[in-house]
């Protein structure tokens, strides 16, 4: 039972097995897991073997092959997240959650490509979110299960080492790919957006979407060292003329996609 949907009462039985978890799922179903050796965050959207799913009353569970007794279980503030890759020791590999929207969040973002050791260890996780409907009503969390803290401005880690002689190689499987339409570049990250350059020309962001009439259910992707990374739309406001991203990484030229894919996913990201 691995990478998959499972009811709360397999996934507890699966924490009492003091084997080490991540989980993602509503906050009402982490809620009620016992306190053990995972992390987790919440977000209701996921890829099952099914295709794509919205699940409140289950959870999706992924097992790391580590043994519990060398994992180490963190948790990061705004002003201590700059160390999260030198909590690492040399062969460790590091799983992160986010809570989205967060100062935490922010921070990580801006910062991350500055933090000291950050091309040094791997480090791969993903931002927690919550249900569309409820985005300015909820709050993302992240869970420390070693506690049975929950947090909505504090990132969650497992620091798990690797095998002797065994290296952690990262990468992204992503569905969207960039399209021919214009490049944006943005001025500075941050969680709101007015004006941008549109292949080197100065427009209101939301005024060019609504008069392009683009589909905002398509994020902008940017390639990044030869990944491709997106940036979705959270919202559009008319009156205000303000665009907010889902995530704050809008600071490079991102290309907009081709309309061929619409399934509403996690903000996964790649750092090495």
């Amino acid at each position: 039972m691995n990478n998959c949907l499972l009811s709360v009462s397999e996934a507890a039985k699966l924490v009492q097995t003091g084997r080490v978890f991540l989980f993602a799922g509503a906050a009402e179903v982490l809620d009620q897991l016992p306190v053990g050796n995972w992390i987790g965050g919440t977000i209701p959207y996921f890829m099952s073997e099914d295709g794509g799913q919205h699940e409140t009353t289950r959870l999706f569970v992924t097992e790391l092959p580590v043994a519990q007794e060398t994992c180490r279980f963190t948790s990061y503030t705004p002003e201590s997240i700059s160390q999260v890759a030198m909590d690492a020791d040399p062969g460790v590999l590091t799983f992160i959650i986010l809570p989205g929207f967060s100062t935490v969040h922010q921070v990580y973002a801006k910062g991350a490509p500055d933090f000291e050791g950050m091309y040094m260890r791997p480090i791969v996780g993903w931002i927690s979110g919550v249900d569309l409907d409820q985005i300015g009503k909820v709050l993302p969390k992240t869970y420390d299960g070693k506690t049975g803290e929950s947090y909505t401005d504090r990132a969650v880690t497992v620091h798990a080492p690797l095998p002797a002689g065994v290296n952690a190689r990262i990468d992204i499987l992503n569905l969207f790919i960039p399209g021919d339409g214009p490049t944006l570049r943005f001025d500075e990250t941050s969680f709101t957006v007015g004006e941008c350059e549109v292949n080197g020309e100065r427009v209101n962001l939301a005024d060019y979407l609504a008069a392009n009439q683009l589909d905002i259910r398509l994020p902008l992707v940017a390639d990044y060292c030869g990944a491709n990374i997106n940036a979705s739309f959270q919202s559009v406001c008319p009156e205000t003329r303000q665009v907010s991203p889902s995530s704050p990484e809008w600071n490079t030229a991102s290309p907009l996609p081709w309309p061929t894919t619409r399934i509403p996913l996690p903000a996964w990201f790649r750092r090495t």
